[in-house]
């Protein structure tokens, strides 16, 4: 059963005395995809790292709803993939490694196809290569893979052209597109080049601003 809204009321999140985030209220819908948008230290990442489940909120309630009803907790786990420049692949195992590790743990959404993708890399025996040995833009593309190709609802996606050139983002919005239709898509980042195929813009403002500016891209 997959989540088709992820509703957020009064959403806050602060470090000793400081508030990253406050009152954040705003519903994402299967079918968009939204930029998150704002400042370095405004909390973009932070947000993000709430909606992953990799952060609890420390003020306000989030719902993950199917079909109206608000699920568990033990059941959106497997409804998410996330990535992120400060995610870090296991270096010692080789591409075809990783993959079975990741496929054992969260299934990907068609194995062949994902396979193809790899091989189609501009570098030669993808597979065989060890994680350590391939370039920082070669990792990022493995992260956007396996983040993209996974079997979930959501995918959360912070700074995804991080460390890619201006072919290496084409590469990626070829990927994304076919999972905008029926998938809830979050992208956090301040370049422009990775938020083309974005709807809905957020503007996470300075953390001592209490107010969320909701903008439209186009």
């Amino acid at each position: 059963m997959g989540i088709d809204r992820i509703e957020c009321e009064a959403i806050g999140k602060r470090y000793m005395y400081e508030w990253v985030i406050r009152d954040f209220d705003f519903t994402f819908r299967t079918g968009e995809c939204y930029a998150i948008k704002g400042p370095n230290g405004s909390g973009k990442s932070t947000l993000l790292k709430i909606l992953s489940g990799h952060a609890t909120p420390s003020a306000g309630t989030i719902r993950f709803m199917s079909s109206g009803k608000s699920l568990p907790v033990s059941d959106i786990y497997n409804q998410i993939t996330y990535t992120a420049p400060y995610i870090d692949l296991i270096e010692e195992l080789t591409v075809k490694e990783l993959l079975k590790l990741h496929d054992g743990l969260r299934s990907l959404d068609n194995p062949a196809e994902v396979h193809h993708c790899i091989e189609s890399l501009p570098f030669k025996n993808m597979m065989g290569k060890k994680i350590g040995e391939l370039s920082s833009g070669m990792k990022q593309r493995i992260k956007l893979i396996l983040a993209i190709h996974t079997r979930t609802s959501i995918i959360l996606l912070d700074e995804p052209g991080t460390n890619l050139d201006e072919e290496g983002k084409q590469w990626f919005e070829n990927l994304l597109r076919p999972k905008l239709t029926d998938h809830i898509v979050i992208i956090a980042s301040n370049e422009e080049s990775d938020l083309n195929l974005t709807g809905p813009s957020l503007l996470v403002t300075d953390y001592k601003t209490k107010r969320n500016n909701i903008q439209s891209n186009g």
